[in-house]
Formats: C-alpha cells, structure tokens, sequence
C-alpha cells in the first residue's frame, strides 16, 4: 500500500487510512459480530425495527402538544424495567437490592401489550 500511494500522489491519505482500519480491526475484532453465523443460527442480526418502533413511540411522548410529556430521564427508567422483564431478569436484580425477594421470573407472555 505504501509503494502504492508513493507512485501515486493523490493517494497519499489512502495508505493511513488503510492502516487505521486495519488497527480498528485488528484491535476490535472481537467485539464485531459474526452476521453470517448469527443468521445461520436464527438468531437476530440487527435491531433496526426495535428502535424505529421505540423512536416512534418515544416521539410521541416527547411532542410539545402532549397534555403528559415525558423528559429523557423519565422515559428511561420505564424501558429499563420493560427490558428486564423480557430478558427475564427483573427478579434477579430485585434480588440484588432485596435479597429475601421471593417471587421467580415468570416466562414473557406473547401477547401484545396495550401502548
């Protein structure tokens, strides 16, 4: 790559660049998912329509019209017990703070729930 940009002197910034992705790689490579095999396996490879749906319904709770109108911080607390509760969790961090907590994760209900 440096031979190349050295015979071509519009090219000078594409061998830095190049060695900045390579680092990138090189140094990140572990956390950057493997897609193909996540499809394979049937497992979710993007999360785009999770956060369009919450974008769309944060919008409309964050519109200046609203007569109830959620802050940031506010809308943050409710999506992390939601997130909790789908992952199965919520028992376990009761449990962190209250240790004689006694109720079980029960299994998430397919159900739709009311917006």
């Amino acid at each position: 790559m440096w031979h190349f940009a050295s015979r071509y002197a519009k090219f000078s910034a594409l061998p830095r660049a190049v060695h900045g992705s390579q680092r990138y790689l090189w140094r990140n490579g572990h956390l950057i998912p493997n897609y193909a095999q996540r499809r394979r396996t049937g497992q979710a490879i993007s999360t785009a329509f999770v956060e369009s749906l919450v974008n769309s319904l944060l919008s409309k709770r964050f519109a200046k019209k609203q007569s109830m109108q959620w802050t940031p911080g506010g809308a943050h607390l409710p999506l992390q017990v939601r997130t909790r509760t789908l992952n199965g969790d919520l028992a376990a961090t009761f449990r962190t703070w209250y240790p004689a907590f006694p109720l079980e994760d029960q299994p998430v209900d397919e159900t739709p729930l009311a917006a």
